[in-house]
């Protein structure tokens, strides 16, 4: 912090400062070590003290990260970069002690960070080990310091992974504090230039980074953990109400922070990080002894402590790598289809990385995920089943159809029913991957979610051409069944993949016939209310027109459908349609919509299917 000996100041004296910080880091480190599996209650001890010396020492914190920076024109910028490594490393690790969550500080955090910054509206979920120091490290510029480090060129990778394990830590203190009135966590990373540095923290080409050691592998995988935690942050903090001056502040900055993300293509270095993450994944699935993993970690001390749990055990830590990087890159692709354009554009559909990513063994996050991010580019247009087609999305999603999750079930009919949303292109793969007997045993799914969208992949499957028409037989019998399931949207899906059996050809009049489908529709039809589901939507795949509507509506246009094939038309005229449909034209909840698709039937009724 600047003391002097023997008459010399020693502010300024970037051997001494190095010299400092590599004492502090050796210390932390050491406090880290003899805390180990059994003795937390050390570790955190050794830890408290030095922490309360920290934010005591103002001047010291500030050394610290000008170290840590190394900016060009400081007299630190001279360190050694063994110095700068290692308050790169002790000064991410006062962040994360400060920063790490605990239930017997949370009662008093907020009054405390209320105090510091003068304002009673800190968030109140921002807990905090240590507040004092929190802002202490804030004050002291640890997010300039961390992000100068995480975009030098020049340094170690290792450097790196800490810098951004103290931006992850340090920006939730300033957007808790010092940016609570300026948006919170989208201002605290677009003001400071967070996004620019992390994105270079990313990049894979760094001078003197090209091994591939296990090591610097698993540095890597960090990287990419932290900074997308980081810059999910935004996304996860609930923005303040609207109409108040706070919430039209942090709807701004969310607006600033989202055209940053796309300006500095974090979707393109995210994409090239998730490699590293699976392989770290995996590699931990494979597991080296938890001595062997900790010994690859202990010369960096921040990341050593990183490992550590609430209960201090760092070998029961088991915290995702590919996690969060899969679920930022999911958010951000359904949030714009320009995300979505530097996804696909990035290789996020590259073959390999597909198939890493919709490996069974995954975490159930990411595989789910992974899904939605796929389901929403092919929702995006037919444009992009080129690229779905390449990566070999449909193989290996019918592979997730008998996944244990419910949800990975649910999500895996979602994107095969959006892959022949658009087009019939994907339907010849659909024939040889049995597609269609693998989504017709989900209509019998325990789980509802998992019901109605295999219901929604059905009738995609049959309204663009007859070419599925052969397999989706065995599926009339189970959309029939489903025709009376305690889901509306199920019930509203199922009405509209009977309808789309019959829309382009007659081949599957007799199925229908035969398994009492037109008595469930006309059932489903005359027997429910008109009105439009709870929430406004419904089935998929009928057409443009009938998107979002109840089941009665939809039962009604598939009705129509059906009255223009003679064999259904001549049974739906046995079950006395007309006159049933005409009584319900006249109710006085019927709507337009009702009356057009009553009048619709009629005419092809009397005008012989036409």
């Amino acid at each position: 912090g600047g003391r002097r000996s023997g008459g010399r100041d020693l502010r300024g004296d970037a051997r001494v400062a190095g010299a400092c910080c590599q004492g502090v880091s050796s210390f932390l480190k050491l406090s880290s070590v003899l805390g180990g599996v059994d003795g937390q209650q050390h570790a955190s001890s050794g830890f408290a003290r030095f922490a309360a010396t920290a934010r005591a020492a103002p001047d010291a914190l500030s050394a610290l990260a000008r170290v840590c920076a190394g900016r060009a024109g400081d007299a630190f910028a001279e360190c050694a970069p063994v110095a700068k490594d290692a308050a790169t490393s002790a000064l991410a690790t006062l962040a994360m002690w400060a920063d790490k969550s605990s239930d017997t500080y949370s009662s008093r955090s907020s009054a405390q960070l209320s105090e510091i910054i003068g304002t009673a509206q800190v968030v109140p979920s921002e807990n905090f080990n240590d507040p004092l120091l929190a802002v202490a490290l804030v004050d002291a510029n640890a997010v300039e310091a961390f992000c100068d480090a995480a975009g030098d060129d020049r340094a170690s990778f290792f450097r790196v992974a800490n810098a951004c394990a103290g931006v992850r830590a340090s920006t939730r203190a300033a957007s808790a504090t010092r940016d609570a009135k300026l948006g919170g966590a989208a201002a605290t990373l677009v003001e400071r230039n967070v996004v620019p540095a992390l994105v270079a923290a990313l990049d894979h080409a760094r001078a003197g980074d090209r091994d591939v050691s296990a090591a610097l592998c698993s540095a890597r995988a960090r990287v990419a953990r932290d900074v997308a935690v980081t810059l999910r942050r935004p996304f996860a903090t609930p923005l303040p109400p609207v109409g108040t001056p706070s919430g039209a502040s942090a709807e701004a900055s969310l607006r600033r922070y989202q055209e940053v993300l796309l300006k500095e293509a974090a979707v393109v270095s995210l994409v090239l990080a998730l490699e590293d993450a699976l392989r770290e994944d995996e590699d931990e699935e494979a597991n080296a002894s938890p001595e062997e993993s900790l010994s690859e970690t202990l010369a960096d001390l921040s990341l050593v402590f990183h490992r550590l749990d609430a209960t201090g055990d760092p070998h029961k830590s088991k915290t995702s790598f590919a996690g969060p990087p899969v679920s930022l890159l999911s958010q951000l692709v359904l949030r714009s289809a320009s995300y979505a354009s530097q996804f696909v554009e990035a290789g996020g559909l590259d073959s390999g990385l597909t198939k890493r990513l919709l490996d069974p063994k995954n975490q159930v996050s990411i595989l789910v995920d992974a899904l939605l991010a796929i389901s929403q580019i092919a929702r995006l247009g037919a444009d992009k089943y080129v690229y779905i087609k390449a990566s070999d999305a449909c193989c290996l999603t019918v592979a997730l159809l008998s996944h244990h999750d419910c949800t990975v079930r649910a999500r895996s009919c979602n994107v095969l029913g959006n892959m022949c949303r658009h087009s019939s292109f994907f339907y010849k793969e659909f024939a040889e991957q049995n597609v269609i007997r693998e989504l017709t045993k989900r209509c019998a799914d325990s789980d509802k979610t998992t019901r109605k969208f295999a219901c929604f992949a059905l009738g995609n499957a049959g309204f663009h051409s007859d070419f599925l028409y052969p397999q989706l037989r065995g599926a009339v019998k189970p959309l029939v069944l489903l025709l009376g399931d305690e889901e509306p949207k199920t019930k509203a899906n199922a009405a509209a993949a009977l309808g789309n059996v019959v829309r382009n050809s007659s081949v599957l009049c007799d199925e229908l016939v035969a398994e009492n489908a037109l008595e469930a529709l006309v059932t489903l039809a005359t027997g429910e209310p008109s009105g439009t589901d709870a929430d406004g939507s419904g089935a998929h795949g009928q057409s443009q027109e009938t998107a979002g509507q109840s089941p009665v509506k939809i039962a009604l246009f598939s009705l129509g459908n059906l009255c223009t094939h003679a064999p259904c038309r001549e049974r739906l005229v046995e079950l006395r349609l007309e006159q049933k449909i005409q009584t319900l034209a006249q109710r006085p909840d019927a709507d337009a919509s009702v009356k057009k698709y009553v009048a619709r039937i009629q005419g092809k009724i009397h005008g012989a299917g036409k």
